[in-house]
């Protein structure tokens, strides 16, 4: 999945835009994980409701380990 945005501060609409080019681009495989960092907007409501909405399921691992897939 590749799809790209820019602006000044990383918010959660900002990787909501990436993602729905990457989706528009290529659509979304069944099985499709997202494993992503920490940070508020990959938590928020509306994030997880977006890709809940597409079917992705979503992986954090721990902080400081960025290989372990939950």
């Amino acid at each position: 999945m590749i799809g790209w945005t820019l602006d000044t501060q990383m918010t959660e609409e900002l990787i909501t835009r990436a993602k729905q080019m990457a989706i528009d681009a290529r659509g979304v495989a069944p099985g499709l994980i997202v494993q992503s960092y920490r940070g508020t907007q990959y938590r928020s409501n509306s994030y997880v409701s977006f890709l809940e909405k597409h079917g992705i399921r979503r992986s954090m691992s721990r902080k400081g380990n960025c290989w372990k897939m939950r």
